[in-house]
């Protein structure tokens, strides 16, 4: 059995040792000849501070929010029997979403979603930072350390993200934690807090992030590549470290908390779980609070730049470089078009391995991938991304174009669409019995889209059904000259 005092006699029989050694990593640049006195004096200084004793916090009055005295009962409820997912409308803007599953025992993974995500944000730059800020602060009462000091010990873990098209809370843990798991979250959901303390905390870490921006071509795919294929739309990508820097905590309440206070929550839960339970627990924890029924406003679109070309050079000792090649292609929304794109861009990225690797000898593997937006009418596209070093970009951007266009003249094999088809339904016959899944792909959101709660039925034999006429038609439809633009990150060193 492992004690305190067992670990502290361990610690101080290991400092007993006169062997210290002090090791300082950075980027600050500290004159050579004063920088060891430097770490010296700070180490010693601190050596003379005083430590408080550890003090226990027992948080004796968490849970610490309102809860329905008697559960409140669903207006009305739907079982979709094919896929096993029941849906109980509470009628306050509260909807629940229930998949009971065995994938995995005793586990359950939980989202809640509401508001409209990226694209709602007025500036670019503050979803990622309120995602990183909303993460830290914990609630109105607790800190994030408090919060983490009471769930030690449980299998509860929690998180929150901002997505395309809403904003999220995450948590999963074993059965046994359900409702300690619906605690946490209805304490950040209905106690949320923005802490300037935080904030400040974060701004440094990013400060330090986007100087390495500077001097990386993956921080230049953030601040060039990705804003510009969206036409520079301020959802996608990041801004300049000047321009982010001016972000705010009330800029971060201005968007966020609208949205968190007044929309509709949708709670999607997914797990080895008593269905009764979980109904119970929501409606004790999330349907206590004023009713929801509020909507997030969207912004302009973003915009493909078909036809254009951008080239960018970043200042860097490392000889490296990321050429991105992209068609534009179309939404999400019809499934079998967008199940096709993924067979297409498989099939791409064979073909392009085999030049790109063994005839132009270049080490890196090419990356080809189809993205289609769920939030964006007619925006897609079908992206190729190889990273190089400087001296063979223009050889792989013509090698890139060659092959797209041989698939134009050599017209798909079936050996081709069957290599690539046959990975690809193996890994969604894995991912089909995964919580994940169901909670991401048809849970979560499903009563925004309805949609997705039809897709998985037809999910392996649409992949199956994949045709050679289908990828041509594709090929013929998208994969033109018109439909590209391009877009280069170089550094400074030439090789």
């Amino acid at each position: 059995q492992v004690s305190t005092d067992l670990l502290e006699d361990i610690i101080k029989a290991d400092w007993q040792q006169n062997i210290r050694l002090i090791e300082v990593v950075g980027d600050v640049k500290l004159p050579e000849q004063s920088a060891e006195t430097a770490i010296t004096d700070v180490f010693t200084r601190y050596q003379k501070t005083d430590i408080s004793p550890f003090e226990h916090n027992t948080f004796a009055d968490f849970p610490y929010l309102p809860v329905a005295e008697k559960a409140a009962t669903p207006k009305d409820s739907d079982y979709f029997e094919e896929i096993g997912i029941r849906r109980f409308n509470f009628g306050n803007g509260i909807i629940l979403n229930i998949k009971k599953t065995d994938f995995k025992e005793e586990s359950v993974a939980i989202s809640v979603n509401f508001g409209a995500g990226k694209k709602s944000a007025t500036q670019s730059g503050i979803a990622f930072l309120t995602e990183a800020v909303i993460n830290e602060s914990g609630t109105a009462r607790l800190k994030r350390s408090q919060l983490d000091k009471i769930l030690a010990g449980s299998s509860v873990r929690y998180n929150f993200r901002v997505g395309e098209d809403s904003f999220a809370w995450h948590g999963r843990g074993i059965a046994s934690d359900s409702e300690l798991l619906f605690q946490v979250l209805q304490a950040v959901i209905f106690d949320p807090v923005i802490r300037q303390d935080v904030y400040e905390v974060v701004m440094k870490k990013f400060d330090l992030m986007f100087r390495q921006f500077e001097t990386d071509i993956q921080g230049g795919v953030k601040l060039q590549l990705d804003p510009f294929f969206a036409g520079n739309n301020i959802s996608h990508g990041l801004p300049d470290w000047h321009s982010f820097k001016k972000l705010n905590t009330v800029d971060i309440s201005g968007w966020y908390m609208e949205q968190l206070n007044h929309t509709p929550l949708e709670i999607s839960v997914v797990g080895d779980v008593d269905e009764q339970q979980i109904q119970d627990l929501t409606a004790r924890y999330l349907t206590i609070f004023p009713a929801r029924a509020g909507t997030a406003g969207d912004i302009a679109k973003p915009h493909f730049p078909v036809g254009e070309e951008l080239e960018v050079v970043i200042d860097s000792s490392v000889d490296k470089a990321v050429t991105r090649l992209a068609w534009k292609t179309d939404d999400f929304w019809d499934i079998q078009r967008t199940r096709k794109l993924h067979v297409l861009a498989e099939i791409l990225e064979d073909r392009l391995r085999k030049v790109v690797r063994e005839k132009l000898g270049v080490s890196y593997s090419p990356n080809v991938y189809s993205s289609s937006s769920r939030v964006y009418k007619g925006y897609g596209m079908l992206t190729v991304d190889i990273v190089t070093e400087n001296a063979v970009v223009s050889k792989v951007h013509q090698a890139v174009e060659e092959v797209v266009n041989s698939l134009l003249t050599d017209p798909v094999t079936s050996e081709e669409l069957e290599r690539a088809k046959g990975p690809l339904i193996t890994s969604l016959k894995d991912a089909i019995r995964t919580n994940d899944y169901w909670l991401y792909s048809v849970l979560s959101l499903s009563a925004r889209y309805p949609q997705q709660l039809i897709w998985p039925k037809t999910l392996i034999e649409d992949f199956a059904s994949v045709s050679q006429e289908d990828i041509n038609q594709l090929v013929s439809l998208y994969l033109k000259p018109e439909r590209l633009a391009v877009g280069i990150i170089r550094s400074t060193t030439k090789g």
